[in-house]
């Protein structure tokens, strides 16, 4: 159902590895589903870039707090900027355990 979706959604796990991706719009990034799935924002994108996704996850994971619609931007592998409004959400399992992150991107600029 969410390859349906027109925007960016994904799953990470409790380390911040990339678990679940919709398909990826083509113009936006270059690498595959099969490239992103198990890694990390650090394998992805320039170290301060990845640092501040990474802190704002682990935030999320200690405080069960969701950011809503959040002003970001990305340096796509083409060099593009990209910003994003971005919502995070906790991802629980079913005892209410954080056990990861959701991402959101319903806007590209």
């Amino acid at each position: 159902m969410i390859d349906h979706l027109p925007d960016l959604v994904y799953i990470k796990d409790q380390d911040s590895r990339f678990v679940m991706i919709n398909r990826i719009p083509h113009d936006q990034m270059t690498f595959t589903r099969e490239q992103i799935i198990g890694h990390t924002d650090f394998d992805l994108f320039p170290e301060e870039m990845a640092a501040t996704f990474f802190a704002d996850e682990q935030a999320i994971m200690r405080s069960g707090q969701a950011i809503i619609n959040q002003e970001e931007f990305v340096i796509a592998p083409t060099g593009d900027i990209l910003w994003l409004s971005t919502t995070k959400v906790p991802l629980r399992n079913s005892e209410g355990t954080v056990i990861g992150s959701r991402r959101y991107h319903p806007r590209y600029h």
